[in-house]
């Protein structure tokens, strides 16, 4: 496989030490390119295109005099819409005043950096290297953990992809009626009636399992380690990670119940642009990850499934799990979030999963490659309250909740 490419753009005297500082930490792995102009970097990534060449990411001076670099890189993206494009600035630029706050909060440019004035400077390479992470990750690159084997329409099969996506668990799908899909299904001794066939790196061969099956095979714990704990968190979302850092950190013994997938709905987002502390934007996956991750080093414990009930238990709370078990706690935080609301059409239910999507994450966009699709969004009439303001003199009056930040009202 040819090396995915790093391309560079501009036409002052930092590019030549720029681009062999790019060659010498990175030239093992990617192809470095260089160009004094614009136009021959344009010309130059169409033929790349081309001949389908793989372009990871693209650096661009802001201040090229014959197109801006943030415009630049708009083109860029029509040529190579996965590449992370990175727009440079000089030390004393401000954002938003050369252009680069509108192109960014369009989705045109991934980020600025700093051009380096010396080296090394490792602030500078870890804006790229955490773009050079993104783009593998969206492309699928990591050593697969899992292999599914079967349909593509099948509900269950979109389900695990799903679930290993959310989980950042790398995965590779091979369709059932496939060469390869058959050769996979000798070799562990099964068929295409079995249901989806998970083939575990670690050699576990499992027919149609259940997520606390597939969880199990992986090593993650489905029983909590222990029966008695300071906290209990319910849910394992941006909210509920939170609440496991602050409380373990506090030194709490803190036990996070999660019956799908660490991150919640923000799993599913292939990047999330908001989030404090994060100026280049993360995916969910890997903002969960490194949630998780924080969460564990200060002694949380994790186990995977549900929480059936609560009850009280003299001075603790009794959580009731999927096993018929329970744990006890002093305290129990609910964040369970919310769940999506369907369309209501009898018809397309069958068809959940298989076709149609509620929430559905980036691993479905390979499979929907070439295929037309539609996007259906439920527009309700917002709720209205009653409301008084200055000179009303007690008249009933209501304000949409459209806008929290301001109260229309209206007469009745």
């Amino acid at each position: 496989m040819d090396k995915p490419v790093i391309a560079v753009v501009g036409d002052d005297a930092g590019l030549h030490p720029l681009t062999l500082e790019l060659e010498g930490r990175y030239g093992a792995h990617y192809r470095i390119m260089s160009y004094a102009t614009p136009q021959e970097a344009l010309a130059e990534l169409q033929r790349l295109q081309g001949e389908g060449a793989e372009v990871a990411l693209v650096l661009a001076d802001q201040s090229m005099p014959e197109m801006a670099g943030a415009e630049f890189l708009a083109r860029v993206r029509e040529l190579h819409p996965a590449a992370r494009r990175v727009v440079l600035l000089s030390a004393d630029d401000q954002p938003w005043l050369t252009g680069v706050v509108p192109p960014a909060a369009l989705g045109q440019i991934d980020l600025y950096e700093v051009k380096p004035a010396s080296w090394p400077d490792e602030q500078f390479h870890s804006g790229v290297t955490e773009s050079l992470e993104e783009w593998w990750r969206e492309r699928g690159g990591q050593y697969p953990l899992v292999t599914v084997i079967g349909s593509e329409s099948s509900a269950r099969v979109h389900e695990i992809r799903d679930l290993a996506a959310r989980n950042n668990i790398p995965l590779e799908f091979r369709h059932a009626g496939s060469e390869e899909g058959q050769r996979v299904l000798r070799r562990v001794g099964l068929d295409q009636s079995a249901g989806p066939v998970v083939a575990v790196y670690t050699g576990v061969v499992l027919a149609n399992p259940t997520n606390a099956q597939l969880a199990e095979a992986l090593g993650v714990n489905v029983r909590p380690p222990t029966t008695t704990y300071d906290v209990v968190v319910v849910g394992a979302g941006p909210a509920g990670l939170a609440a496991a850092v602050y409380g373990a950190s506090e030194g709490l013994r803190t036990l996070v119940l999660e019956r799908e997938a660490v991150g919640g709905q923000a799993g599913t987002s292939s990047l999330i642009r908001n989030y404090l502390g994060f100026p280049h934007g993360v995916s969910g996956a890997t903002l969960a990850f490194r949630a998780y991750r924080q969460a564990v080093m200060f002694g949380a414990q994790f186990a995977y499934g549900p929480a059936t009930s609560l009850a009280g238990n003299r001075d603790l709370h009794a959580v009731g799990l999927a096993d018929g078990s329970a744990v006890t706690a002093r305290a129990v935080v609910i964040a369970t979030g919310v769940s999506y609301r369907r369309l209501g059409v009898a018809e397309l239910e069958p068809f959940a999963g298989t076709g149609v999507f509620y929430g559905a994450s980036a691993t479905e966009a390979g499979a929907l490659a070439g295929k037309r699709a539609f996007l259906v969004a439920a527009v309700t009439r917002p709720a209205r309250r009653p409301c008084t303001w200055p000179g009303s003199r007690g008249r009933s009056r209501s304000w949409s909740v459209r806008r929290p930040w301001r109260r229309a009202c209206r007469s009745t």
